[in-house]
């Protein structure tokens, strides 16, 4: 998402979401079931929330514009670093290590990575509809 100058906070998305995704992490991600990839993503989007928040508390506009359509520097890259841990608490520690003038734009790509390689967007949404439903019944 790009705006104005002087508004705003300038993200990517991708071209290809897996340049910021090692192998090991792809890998992973692409072998869970689509009801868990629903739930990856939907944790992702959490840590996109928490991000913003975080943002809007901490960040300085000042050097913002010179940031306008600019990637993210290629050595951010998320991995695997725990093949045993829970895969969201893994990438949401690796995100939190990041510079604030990036972590929005990391916090988004597992997110982009699902949308562009997980599974056609009917099963996805269907999948995400029968989650939410089992989520309202356990309330």
């Amino acid at each position: 998402m790009w705006n104005p100058l002087g508004r705003g906070y300038n993200t990517l998305n991708p071209d290809d979401s897996a340049d910021y995704l090692d192998a090991a992490l792809q890998s992973r991600i692409d072998a869970l079931t689509p009801r868990q990839m629903v739930e990856l993503d939907r944790e992702m989007n959490k840590l996109v929330e928490r991000t913003y928040e975080q943002l809007d508390q901490e960040f300085t506009r000042e050097d913002e514009d010179r940031y306008y359509m600019q990637l993210p520097p290629a050595e951010i890259i998320l991995r695997d670093i725990d093949p045993d841990a829970d895969l969201a608490d893994s990438i949401a520690r690796q995100v939190e290590l990041i510079p604030l003038r990036w972590r929005l734009d990391a916090a988004m790509v597992t997110s982009s990575y699902i949308s562009d390689y997980g599974p056609p967007q009917r099963k996805y949404l269907r999948t995400l509809k029968r989650v939410q439903r089992e989520e309202r019944r356990r309330r």
